[in-house]
This record gives structure tokens, C-alpha cells and sequence, in this order.
């Protein structure tokens, strides 16, 4: 359990890390193309190759992070049934799991594909890996994060006991 308290803290953390820098570059990006373009009347070229890099990092360890906080799927309607929301809400980590796993499966194909086959942007020639590994690592941290939650649900199930963040 300490290991998956551990781990689960730790993606946390590396989470809000790599989402502060891409918010950082994105800022700092478009900053630069504004003045450089109405300042300076030039462009950077590849701005919009670089622009792609940090959203997408920003967006997969986003859902990380909220995974970590256990944002995930649950149903806040209100249900005539007591019983159906509680059956969402126990269901709803295995479920987010098994989607993350299978998104996680095409995410490193893709990632795999875009190596193999060297393909780079048109007008920088970076390779496109720098991007789509991004999505492939937030995933990985998502499954981390949903299999931490999942094993605080067992051992909740068959100690009674409460963890840290007050899982019930």
C-alpha cells in the first residue's frame, strides 16, 4: 500500500510539473509570436509546429493529474435509485482503467509508428515522436493513478479503514 501511495504522489507531482512548464511555453510562445509579428512585422518559422508540443503535453498530464485527484467518471446526477449511483460510482475506476489500458495499447503503437518511420515536421524537421510521446506517457500515468485508486477501494473494502484522501 505504501508503494501505491508513493507512486500515486509521485505522478501527482511530475503531473503538476510538466504542466506548469507547457503552460510556461505556451504562454511564452505566444508572447514571442505576438511581438515578433506585430512588433516586428516577421514570423517565426515553425511557430506552429512548436505550438502543437506543450498543449499536448498539458492536456494528457492534465487528465493525469485529475485521475490523481480522482476527478474521474462518477455520477453527480441525481438518481431517483440510491442504488444505480452507487453501482456507477464503484464501477466507474475499473471502467476508467480498462479505457486508459486500451488507450494506452494505440497510444504506444502510434508512438511506435512515429519513430519507425522517422517522420518530422515540414518545416522545423522535428520529429513528431516529441508530441505524441506526450499523450502516450499521460495515459501510462492515468493507468497508474486509476490502479492506485483501485487498490485504496479493496483495501478500504477489507480493512474499514479510511485512507488519506477520505475514501470511503
Amino acid at each position: 500500500m505504501r508503494i501505491m501511495s508513493f507512486v500515486g504522489s509521485g505522478s501527482g507531482r511530475l503531473s503538476g510539473i510538466i504542466m506548469s512548464v507547457a503552460v510556461l511555453l505556451i504562454v511564452f510562445s505566444i508572447a514571442v509570436q505576438v511581438v515578433l509579428r506585430y512588433v516586428f512585422k516577421a514570423s517565426m518559422p515553425g511557430a506552429e509546429e512548436l505550438g502543437y508540443l506543450a498543449p499536448t503535453w498539458l492536456w494528457f498530464f492534465a487528465a493525469a493529474y485529475a485521475t490523481y485527484r480522482r476527478f474521474y467518471i462518477s455520477s453527480r446526477v441525481p438518481l431517483p435509485i440510491r442504488s444505480v449511483k452507487n453501482i456507477i460510482d464503484e464501477v466507474a475506476p475499473y471502467f476508467s482503467l480498462i479505457v486508459t489500458l486500451g488507450f494506452c495499447y494505440y497510444a504506444y503503437r502510434y508512438c511506435y509508428w512515429t519513430y519507425s518511420a522517422d517522420l518530422r515536421s515540414i518545416t522545423l524537421g522535428m520529429p513528431l515522436i516529441y508530441g505524441t510521446v506526450g499523450a502516450f506517457l499521460g495515459l501510462v500515468l492515468m493507468a497508474v493513478c486509476l490502479a492506485q485508486a483501485i487498490v485504496e477501494r479493496a483495501s478500504v473494502l477489507f480493512t474499514g479503514m479510511k485512507n488519506k484522501q477520505g475514501l470511503k
